[in-house]
């Protein structure tokens, strides 16, 4: 062996032996983390993972080697203080809701696994996970709102049907609180001509009643449908008064004096088809609100009832209720 060779590796065998008495004699300073958790499923997998508290923050110290802590602070710093668990790894991958001391997960992640890391904690921290499957089911696809478009008889639907991907555990939920509505666009209900049938291409939307847990059902990107209609008439609306109230009482109830506080009413609306609403403008239908009292509500002496517009076929007021009052007195005999 050459004196320069002997000389180099008595330096190193130095150099270590004083490393390493550093290091037992000033131990590093335990590295301090606030974590956030996020799981990873394997790519192509049907699996769903979610964390029952997914925006809670974790906070443990670990001890070991410095080197290892300072490159354990760069990942934590460059993953946003996040740490990605993997499913199958780190959790287990079964289906069902499992419960997991945190520590223990953590040691199984590739960060700390044999790295010489020790992971404390100054209270136990459990991490809840949920473990679900995608799955295929069939769903009806129904007609949603046509606004102000009076149709005549059946709207069909073509698909009838469609299929969503959702999570297994949702199944039972799918006939009540998941709907797929296609529900036409308000551009192309106003070229439409009434007394005419229709074929329309629109948009198929997924409507839940499912709150946080509505991101586990997806529906075809771009599903759409087409509905085949015929469009009676559009509905309309008008504002006009005053309004005069007739008041309608039986023979047999001619004995007493009703007296008006008001006899019409000043302002109501009517929304209908525009051909009707048409002809309430031009004057051609002539309104008016009835108030119809019987014996008894007479004998018993009231001063206001609701005035009803139940005669106008095919209109409806939408404006009110129209209290009318008024004071009964009875004639002397």
């Amino acid at each position: 062996m050459s004196e320069g060779f002997k000389t180099i590796f008595t330096v190193t065998i130095v150099t270590l032996l004083i490393w390493l008495y550093a290091e037992q004699a000033n131990p590093p300073t335990p590295l301090e983390a606030k974590v956030t958790f996020q799981l990873r499923t394997p790519e192509g997998s049907d699996l769903i993972a979610r964390l029952a508290d997914p925006n809670r923050v974790y906070v443990f110290q670990f001890s070991g080697p410095r080197a290892q802590l300072d490159e354990l602070q760069r990942n934590i710093r460059l993953a946003s203080d996040r740490i990605t668990l993997n499913v199958g790894d780190e959790v287990d991958a079964t289906p069902g809701s499992r419960e997991y001391l945190a520590r223990s997960v953590l040691e199984r992640h590739p960060w700390f696994r044999n790295k010489g890391i020790t992971i404390s904690e100054s209270q136990m921290q459990m991490l809840r996970v949920g473990m679900d499957r995608w799955v295929e089911q069939e769903l009806p696809v129904v007609a949603g709102d046509f606004g102000d478009l009076a149709i005549e008889g059946l709207v069909l639907v073509e698909p009838a049907t469609m299929t969503v991907e959702m999570a297994e555990s949702l199944l039972p939920l799918a006939p009540n609180q998941i709907r797929l509505v296609a529900t036409p666009a308000r551009e192309d209900l106003d070229q439409l001509a009434e007394g005419q049938s229709h074929t329309i291409d629109v948009r198929v939307q997924l409507v839940t009643m499912l709150g946080t847990n509505a991101n586990q059902v997806r529906l075809p990107e771009g599903a759409r449908a087409s509905l085949t209609f015929r469009l009676k008439s559009r509905q309309a609306q008008t504002t006009f008064g005053p309004v005069p109230i007739k008041l309608v009482i039986l023979p047999l109830d001619q004995s007493y004096d009703v007296t008006l506080a008001e006899p019409v009413i000043s302002e109501i609306t009517v929304s209908g088809p525009t051909d009707l609403i048409n002809r309430v403008k031009n004057k051609e239908i002539k309104i008016f609100g009835y108030l119809d009292l019987d014996s008894v509500e007479l004998s018993s002496g009231i001063t206001s009832k609701a005035v009803s517009f139940d005669h106008l076929s095919g209109l409806t007021v939408i404006s009110g209720p129209h209290i009318a009052n008024f004071t009964i007195t009875r004639r002397s005999e």
